[in-house]
């Protein structure tokens, strides 16, 4: 037990990512490629759809079952 974890200031972010703690980057902020909310000129509402209208669109609970 450590009474004083935490109480120490982190000097820079380097610091921070030693300790493994890494900045999260928001998913708007990615490329498309990266995630499926990402892409887009400036600040786009949403996501992009996976799949087309109309379509139907399989999960993976049909999918394991036409597996067996």
């Amino acid at each position: 037990f450590n009474p004083n974890h935490g109480a120490c200031k982190l000097r820079k972010v380097g610091q921070r990512q030693w300790l493994g703690r890494h900045l999260i980057v928001h998913d708007i902020a990615m490329n498309l490629v990266d995630h499926p909310h990402g892409g887009g000129e400036g600040r786009t509402k949403g996501g992009n759809p996976l799949v087309t209208l109309g379509e139907a669109h399989q999960s993976r609970i049909s999918d394991r079952s036409v597996e067996t």
